[in-house]
This record gives structure tokens, sequence and C-alpha cells, in this order.
């Protein structure tokens, strides 16, 4: 449910995800008709809300880590003897 496309062996392929008929869908090749649009809405939407939580995680850990870097140096000044 978190649209990650796997390789013929099973696993994850890095920054490629999938939503709607591409993926098969919840039917398979038995899709009832009609049902695709809303298919691919739904999951698209569960997939996009996962892929943006996921952005918004790494950029908090990319500002903490640069914010660390950058006072790093002020507090190593401030210790010195």
């Amino acid at each position: 449910a978190d649209g990650a496309v796997l390789s013929a062996s099973g696993e994850r392929i890095g920054g490629l995800h999938a939503a709607g008929e591409v993926t098969g869908g919840v039917h398979g090749n038995n899709r009832l008709g009609g049902n695709s649009l809303l298919e691919c809405t739904v999951f698209g939407s569960i997939v996009g809300n996962k892929l943006a939580a996921k952005a918004a995680e790494a950029r908090r850990a990319r500002d903490a880590a640069s914010t660390a870097a950058a006072s790093a140096p002020a507090a190593a000044a401030v210790a010195a003897p």
C-alpha cells in the first residue's frame, strides 16, 4: 500500500513508485468497469501522502544536520581554553 515498485525478484526499486491500473490494481485483470478512476485516485492519494511525509522527514533530518554542523564550530570555540 506504499506504492513501492518491486523488481522481478521482489526487491524494492529505490525511488520508483506507482499507483492505479499500472500496478495491476485490486481487481487484477478482472477489473470492474468504472472502478479504475476511483482506484487511481484513492491509491494515488495514499502513495502521494506517504511520499510527502517521507520527503518532509528527510528535509527535517537534513535541516537538523545542517544546523548541528553550523553550530559545532561555535560550540568548540566556547569550550576552548
